[in-house]
């Protein structure tokens, strides 16, 4: 990341206007792909801005639209800084999460209230495999459950599921 932002140069555009709904749309295609990656399961879009989208390149419709055809995998988040950003509409692109600062001394908390949203995100996925001693033409079925404990609470959860174990050949990994 810190490769990547050092990178970029001030002539990567002669365009000074703000393309809000622009970024947001190019992003929500871009975080999509990444989840057909093997080891991606979910991502996260946090957009920052100090203004309204003054490019008119794209709509709030075509953008909010861009985040109702994401997969639900993908959260949205908003970081607003100044007083010329609309919250109302930094509420709607960023409706997993939105943080504001009136002065730029109070990024730091903005930014470290979306970081611990995307924390929370990223450890709350599990992998699992489980090796199956049943053999081909049987119907079988699999039943996981998690207790938990967090801050606000316990949580519980089931999911389950029937297979049929043809194909399945021995060793596990």
């Amino acid at each position: 990341l810190k490769t990547a932002i050092n990178s970029i140069e001030s002539t990567i555009t002669n365009d000074e206007s703000t393309n809000l709904y622009g970024a947001l749309i190019q992003a929500a295609k871009l975080a999509d792909s990444t989840l057909y990656l093997d080891t991606i399961s979910a991502t996260s879009v946090v957009l920052f801005t100090d203004g309204k989208d003054q490019a008119g390149r794209h709509n709030k419709t075509e953008a909010l639209e861009s985040i109702e055809n994401s997969s639900d995998k993908v959260s949205f988040l908003t970081v607003g800084l100044g007083d010329e950003i609309e919250k109302s509409i930094l509420k709607k692109i960023g409706p997993n999460g939105s943080a504001f600062a009136d002065e730029p001394k109070k990024l730091i908390e903005a930014f470290s209230e979306i970081a611990n949203h995307i924390y929370n995100e990223a450890n709350s996925y599990y992998y699992f495999t489980y090796c199956s001693p049943k053999r081909s033409g049987t119907q079988n079925k699999l039943r996981l459950e998690i207790n938990g404990k967090s801050s606000s609470g316990k949580h519980k959860g089931s999911v389950e599921t029937r297979f049929d174990a043809t194909g399945f050949g021995g060793g596990c990994f």
